[in-house]
């Protein structure tokens, strides 16, 4: 079944790219995180994977905020085993493909954004155009599914950095640290939280 609809899968996203006179496309989705090995087999390992990490204080943080009833388990408990389910796969797969993979720190990416997507440009052999940072918002890029906080939004901004330390409790926060302090070593955000905690986050 996979071959047969993983390949259906990708002709419709090479003739939506042939529509727009693209010759790459990307399939932006949290969800790939859990089939990376499939998407590398349908792909004949023709195919990057780019890596976009986060805090996962910060992310579950906004994943409470959110909501996304239909894709995101209700329960915090739940939404702290998906990020470790995730961030799992991410650095298995990266560990075993390091020449087709690249990491990018959201933090990074939003601190010194054109540095970042030069060197991911030239990660994937495409030429940095400045206008990647200018053009997110135009009326010609059209609207997709997407988080619609977005649509909001004019400018890159650094507002959703270190949100965690107003937005979890304490007892959120140990949670997820006794869940995912070995990754966010790995990631090095291990030592993020410590000058941030004071009297947050919140005591109950």
């Amino acid at each position: 079944l996979l071959k047969i609809f993983g390949k259906a899968f990708i002709k419709a996203h090479e003739v939506a790219a042939n529509k727009c006179n693209k010759r790459r496309w990307a399939d932006k989705n949290p969800e790939n995180l859990l089939y990376l090995d499939e998407w590398y087999d349908l792909l004949n390992g023709k195919m990057f994977f780019i890596f976009i990490c986060r805090n996962p204080l910060d992310a579950i943080s906004s994943l409470v905020e959110i909501g996304f009833p239909k894709t995101v388990p209700q329960s915090f408990e739940e939404k702290v085993d998906m990020c470790y389910h995730f961030l799992r796969k991410a650095l298995v797969f990266t560990n075993e493909h390091p020449d087709i993979s690249y990491t990018i720190k959201y933090e990074d990416l939003i601190e010194r954004p054109k540095v970042e997507l030069i060197n991911l440009c030239n990660f994937i052999g495409e030429r940095f155009e400045e206008k990647v940072l200018t053009d997110f918002i135009s009326d010609e890029r059209g609207r997709g599914i997407e988080d619609p906080k977005i649509y909001s939004e004019k400018n890159i901004h650094q507002r959703s950095i270190n949100r965690w330390h107003k937005d979890l409790t304490k007892k959120q926060f140990d949670l997820i640290m006794n869940k995912c302090s070995d990754f966010m070593e790995k990631l090095s955000y291990s030592n993020c939280h410590k000058n941030l905690l004071r009297e947050n986050p919140k005591k109950q």
